[in-house]
């Protein structure tokens, strides 16, 4: 049995300065933008939901409380055909996607953007799982920094917009009341490219050597593995690798937050990304592989 370090949240000064940590975001990102604090992912979803109107979303790999509010708010939406979450042509008015198909595998973003611009779609990116990486080209961008997650503080989300939107925003999120956790904020902006390319080293290594693992090409923070038995494939993972929290390693799709495919994720972005060395990668994959092989 392999026994490793949960991703918790860092024991550093809570507290810090607001303007900093918005210059240090915009730093990871393709474009600057207008950035605004609020006390989580979803409140931030929630008041882009409640701007605008006529949303495309994903039909797999998204975030389904952006579904949920939009049903909520009784907001018109559609959802795009992809390739497993992939999107191949965009459509629409307003396109909401996440960089990171379901953490699976990196949207092409420039196309995408390309496309967008082209079609005068405007785009919303939810960019949660690849700040550190390649991201950061939407009109308005999203963030959470709740747990696990690349800015992991347990609490927290983001928004960025352009300086025409903000007199539209400024007064609303007024009414969001958020803490100063900009020190902790801070501590992990600068630790996110250390953080994302660590998750995606471990997996590309892991997809090579699991036969049947998805998005072999694509950079990825957990990984899907196709099986018939995704039940007894996630309980016998979560049996041979644990963490020093309580908390399951695995997710049994098909799952709209991940894939339209039978089979199970491994959540490689719940182990604390110092621990994954080549000694333990490969220890993951040799458990992994021997539980799929023992099901056939």
């Amino acid at each position: 049995m392999l026994r490793l370090r949960y991703r918790k949240v860092p024991n550093v000064e809570l507290e810090g300065e607001e303007e900093v940590a918005k210059e240090m975001i915009n730093d990871l990102l393709n474009n600057d933008y207008k950035i605004y604090f609020l006390p989580s992912g979803n409140s931030a979803i929630f008041l882009i939901v409640s701007l605008f109107n006529n949303f495309t979303v994903p039909d797999v790999g998204g975030w389904k409380k952006f579904v949920d509010f939009c049903k909520i708010l009784n907001k018109n939406f559609e959802f795009l055909k992809t390739e497993h979450g992939l999107v191949r042509e965009v459509k629409g008015k307003y396109l909401y996607l996440t960089t990171l198909s379901g953490y699976l595998a990196k949207q092409d973003m420039k196309r995408i953007k390309k496309e967008c611009e082209e079609k005068n779609i405007f785009l919303i990116e939810d960019l949660s799982g690849a700040i550190g990486g390649d991201c950061g080209y939407g009109d308005i961008i999203v963030g959470s920094t709740g747990e696990p997650k690349i800015l992991n503080c347990g609490y927290g989300g983001f928004i960025g917009i352009s300086e025409e939107l903000s007199i539209k925003v400024d007064d609303i999120v007024k009414s969001f009341k958020t803490k100063n956790y900009f020190g902790l904020l801070i501590e992990e902006l600068m630790n996110a490219k250390r953080c994302y390319r660590a998750y995606v080293k471990a997996n590309y290594k892991m997809k090579k050597n699991i036969e049947s693992s998805f998005f072999k090409d694509r950079e990825g923070i957990s990984l899907f593995i196709k099986h018939d038995k995704p039940k007894e494939l996630a309980k016998k993972i979560n049996s041979a690798i644990k963490l020093t929290k309580r908390k399951s390693l695995t997710t049994i799709c098909p799952n709209y937050n991940r894939i339209d495919v039978k089979g199970v994720v491994f959540e490689t972005k719940k182990i604390d990304y110092r621990e994954l060395n080549n000694k333990v990668v490969k220890e993951i994959t040799k458990e992994i592989t021997n539980i799929i092989k023992s099901l056939l």
